[in-house]
């Protein structure tokens, strides 16, 4: 066990690993630590299994983390948009969430919704579901507003 942030943090070996070898005083090392410990909570799934379990999980949200632009070409259905690239905003809706809730999140081709579960997971959501392939693969329907 260890203390981050005035929390009691349990710790496994790889965290002390990497607990001892990054952190350090300066904040990149120290997000640079939790990055790289957090980043093992991130679930990728198959287009299948994601679509699956968002549909059935009552305690899950669908993240949509692509521009306005992109968005214009539609969403899958119930997506809540929280673009990455604007990340000050996007920090801002991250520390809203709701640690106890699952997050299935998308992009165009799953590259920056895999940022988002890391970064996600890095906030304190252990939750995070990212869909492989993104939407560039979707065969579901997409709803245009």
């Amino acid at each position: 066990m260890y203390k981050y942030n005035n929390k009691l943090m349990k710790c496994t070996g790889i965290d002390i690993f990497l607990r001892d070898v990054f952190y350090k005083e300066d904040a990149k090392q120290r997000w640079f630590f939790l990055f790289l410990t957090k980043i093992l909570i991130m679930t990728d799934l198959s287009q299948q299994d994601w679509a699956q379990m968002a549909k059935e999980d009552a305690n899950g949200l669908i993240i949509d983390v692509r521009t306005d632009m992109e968005l214009e070409e539609g969403k899958i259905s119930n997506a809540i948009q929280c673009n990455i690239q604007n990340s000050v905003r996007f920090m801002e809706d991250v520390k809203r969430f709701d640690p106890n809730k699952n997050y299935y999140v998308y992009c165009r081709s799953g590259a920056r919704s895999a940022q988002a579960c890391m970064i996600m997971n890095a906030s304190g959501i252990a939750n995070t579901f990212n869909l492989v392939g993104g939407v560039m693969n979707w065969t579901g329907d997409l709803v245009v507003d």
